[in-house]
């Protein structure tokens, strides 16, 4: 039989870049593609072909080692599907713990608490106590153990509540500041002092629920109110000085007309009574100054108020002394009194309050005094007017007797 020689098989010669990013696993006994060639086999220069031997498929394929290649060439034969090397994967190990991470703060909510109260509070000299407000918007769980609220004044604690051991601290120079403490459940933890405790200056609120915190800066000013208004400051001191002047010219026009009616004793009397009510109002009128509430102001206030009623009594001396009582002296009269009745009850109202709101009231009673002087002096003028001047008395003439 003749006999057939088979031809030798040429082994393929793979043709891939040493520096690919292709991986071939390890296989058998051959130590695996892609060693090193003093693993695989050793250089040569002519036929030396790596010493290990794998199997790819069905066939059997020899190459050459590569000296420092990580991967080895791959037959042209053979189907290779792209597989990444393991470095890729581990460097890219945080993006899945990133994830992660913004999952789970979306779900638990804000790690910030978040507060929504103003940054300015403003004192004057008609509080008696003072709150600092420390709102916070986001809290969620209905635990006060897991509460704890802090204020602190220039970097000094001044009051903390710790919800977990139920304790409330007060610092010694604050003795007086509280907080409601149902309240801070709903997020309300604003800090109450009275108003000697409530120094000027900055406060810092701090409250934490569990893993949150956050923090406000509080400052606290001083602000000058006034106690009346402008124009109710002037027309106060205008009044009443209107209606002293209305007073000294009744007083000049029975000196001059009724000089015959008017003896020394009580022109002298109504003088002095007359200066004295000048000084009054003068003195209390320097005292009540545009300002705040003080006890200065009030007693200027008084002294302005008060001594207008020796207006009612000086306007009947000078009616008595001029022309006597009539109907429409005593109409004059009353309506001073009245007056005076209503500004002694604005006194009393505006002086009781810190910021008085019946100013109106003291200002009329006050219009209505200077109103009456003003009618009293036109009816003494009128008066004095159609008044007859005296006749000088006849002298008795002596006839002689004819004897």
């Amino acid at each position: 039989m003749p006999s057939f020689r088979s031809a030798p098989t040429k082994p393929l010669i793979g043709r891939w870049p040493a520096s690919s990013s292709l991986c071939h696993p390890r296989r058998g006994g051959g130590g695996g593609w892609g060693q090193p060639g003093r693993e695989r086999g050793r250089r040569g220069t002519e036929g030396e072909a790596g010493g290990g031997e794998g199997r790819w498929g069905g066939g059997v394929a020899h190459a050459r080692g590569a000296a420092g290649s990580r991967c080895s060439p791959l037959p042209r034969a053979a189907t290779v599907r792209p597989q990444p090397c393991s470095g890729t994967s581990g460097e890219m190990w945080w993006l899945p713990a990133m994830l992660l991470l913004l999952l789970s703060s979306v779900c638990r909510g804000s790690a910030q608490l978040l507060f929504d109260s103003p940054r300015l509070v403003e004192k004057n000299a008609c509080n008696h106590s003072v709150l600092l407000p420390c709102s916070v918007t986001n809290i969620e769980l209905n635990n006060i153990r897991a509460m704890f609220v802090r204020w602190k004044y220039k970097g000094r604690d001044i009051y903390t509540f710790d919800g977990f051991q139920d304790k409330v601290t007060i610092s010694n120079d604050f003795q007086s500041a509280s907080i409601f403490v149902p309240d801070i459940l709903s997020g309300n933890s604003s800090l109450r002092l009275s108003d000697d405790d409530a120094v000027l200056g900055n406060y810092t609120c701090e409250v934490t629920e569990a893993n949150r915190e956050g923090e406000i800066i509080v400052e606290l000013r001083y602000h000058v109110v006034s106690w009346f208004n402008p124009k109710e400051n002037i027309l106060i001191v205008i009044f009443p000085i209107l209606a002293i002047l209305l007073s000294w010219g009744q007083f000049g026009i029975v000196t001059l007309k009724y000089k015959a009616n008017c003896p020394s004793e009580k022109t002298f009397g109504l003088i002095i009574s007359g200066i004295i009510l000048t000084l009054f109002v003068i003195i209390g009128a320097a005292l009540f100054i545009p300002g705040e509430y003080s006890i200065k102001n009030a007693s200027g206030l008084g002294l302005i108020v008060v001594p207008t009623l020796m207006l009612v009594l000086l306007q009947y001396c000078v009616f008595m002394t001029a022309f006597g009582m009539t109907s429409f002296a005593i109409a004059i009269l009353i309506l001073q009194l009245g007056g005076y009745i209503l500004a002694a009850v604005g006194l009393s109202l505006c002086v009781m309050v810190c910021a008085p709101t019946q100013g109106p009231l003291l200002i009329s009673g006050l219009a209505i005094i200077a109103l009456a002087e003003l009618l009293g002096l036109v009816y003494m003028k009128f008066k004095a007017s159609n008044q007859k001047p005296p006749q000088p008395p006849r002298k008795a003439v002596e006839e002689p007797l004819n004897e």
